[in-house]
């Protein structure tokens, strides 16, 4: 710094109200940031502003400069401000701060293989990049392995971002293509690379439904259907097929083998009547999309098989609203139902086409209840599907019987209930096996007891005290 003239001014005053910016305020190491300063002079003197920094000992000179901190930790910057006059206050002014410096983590990048690029083709390249300093600039040099290369420029968002570019090949053959990502730091190991394979084959083709079907075109709600579709591509390239269910949900398949068919399930909960669609692509081309398939999908069903005599069930779909006098029984069937755990009793019983209709009762929803048959036949229950979580309170001060039903299409086992009930324990499961008019019995303590527990099927439960039974259906 060359010295500046000394004046002599006997009430010159010494610049005031120093002060400076540093962008960024919390730079990474390697970045380049910019110093701004500014001060007040009474006497509106020339001013002269330079710069000391501790990281290294730099000195910078005027009011506008920038810097380069090259490690992380916390550093002194001092900025003097002097007149170039001797008055009566002392110069140059000083002001320092601290300016904390960051970690700076080395960027990332991934390039995936393209096997299959069209000739003579705008095509877009993808590159996976990851770099963890928000405020990095990011440089990406493309090499394409055919004499050009391509440079793109980003901002980092503070972890992974998908970088895209375009590139034509205009010669047949196999290309190995690299990408060097820099985040402009000039640290050490922050200009890395990664590389990938790429085919220029002849030209593409688009690939072919050859086949589009499901297993079950009219099914219940609930029930789980199997779609098929069959896409072929004369290059032998692996398809991505679309399923779309015309419910407002869709899902994405792909091909491990090219040419080879692939199957999807899936459960409508409405009934209604839907379409059904198959789209395909081999990365490049769509292909035609297939005539939709008409699904027409019933309200749930549930098959119960009754035998002639007494039958412990209930009813394992949901928000129908059965009566003693809807379930579809035969005349003279009894229904017996209501049974009040805190009075170990039974309320209700109605014989159909006998009782008259004020004996008539409400089927309770995750109830058990008896039916005796004149006969064997099917009991054909509708309803929804229950989904979610189930719960239903017992009732009972001390200990006693509680009859229950799962609302559930799941088969469960004895063992699964004790871990449902909250507020007191269950030590006995006890179940009807109607075919052969017997009880069977699971003990708590004696796991070997365990039997499962169909849907449609009414058990006892004997408790030490009321409580919450809670399931997932």
């Amino acid at each position: 710094m060359m010295p500046l003239p000394i004046m002599v001014g006997a009430t010159n005053t010494q610049p005031h109200d120093l002060e400076f910016t540093c962008e960024s305020a919390n730079p990474n190491p390697g970045e380049l940031v910019y110093l701004n300063a500014s001060a007040i002079d009474d006497e509106q003197d020339q001013l002269r502003y330079w710069w000391r920094f501790y990281d290294n000992g730099d000195v910078e000179e005027g009011p506008r400069v920038t810097h380069q901190f090259m490690q992380a930790g916390a550093f002194y910057v001092m900025l003097c401000v002097d007149d170039g006059v001797l008055g009566e206050d002392p110069t140059p002014s000083m002001l320092a701060k601290v300016i904390s410096v960051g970690e700076n983590s080395p960027p990332s990048v991934s390039l995936p293989n393209y096997p299959n690029v069209p000739l003579r083709e705008v095509y877009s390249f993808k590159s996976d990049c990851t770099d963890l300093d928000q405020n990095d600039s990011i440089r990406l040099t493309w090499i394409w392995g055919d004499g050009t290369l391509s440079v793109t420029n980003h901002q980092s968002t503070g972890g992974t971002f998908t970088a895209t570019t375009q590139h034509t090949y205009i010669f047949r053959g196999d290309y190995n293509v690299t990408v060097w990502i820099d985040d402009l730091t000039n640290l050490p190991g922050h200009n890395v690379s990664d590389y990938g394979f790429v085919h220029i084959g002849f030209w593409n083709h688009a690939p072919i439904i050859q086949s589009f079907d499901v297993d079950n075109p009219a099914p219940f709600a609930g029930e789980e259907v199997t779609f098929h579709g069959l896409v072929t591509d004369l290059d032998s390239d692996l398809c991505d097929l679309n399923f779309t269910f015309g419910d407002g949900t869709w899902l994405t398949v792909y091909q491990f083998l090219p040419n080879t068919s692939l199957s999807v399930t899936h459960v409508y909960s409405t009934p209604s009547v839907y379409l059904a669609y198959l789209d395909a692509t081999d990365g490049v081309y769509p292909a035609y999309t297939a005539d939709p398939i008409l699904i027409e999908v019933s309200p749930p069903e549930f098959t119960l098989s009754l035998v002639a005599g007494w039958n412990l069930i209930s009813v394992p779909l949901v928000n129908q609203g059965y009566w003693a006098s809807t379930l579809g029984l035969p005349t003279s069937s009894i229904v017996v139902g209501g049974w009040n755990s805190t009075t170990q009793n039974w309320d209700k019983v109605y014989v159909v086409g006998v009782s008259p209709p004020f004996k008539d009762f409400a089927i309770e929803e995750g109830k058990g209840f008896w039916v005796m048959t004149p006969a064997s036949g099917t009991l054909h229950l509708y309803g929804d599907i229950p989904t979610g979580l189930q719960s239903m309170t017992i009732n009972i001060s001390g200990s006693g019987w509680a009859l229950i039903g799962l609302n559930s299409l799941k088969t469960w086992h004895a063992s699964d209930i004790p871990a449902m009930y909250s507020g007191g324990n269950v030590r006995l499961v006890v179940i009807y096996d109607a075919p052969f008019h017997v009880y069977k019995s699971f003990i708590v303590e004696l796991p070997f007891t365990d039997f499962s527990i169909p849907p449609g099927c009414g058990i006892w439960i004997f408790v030490d005290g009321g409580g919450t039974l809670s399931y997932y259906a």
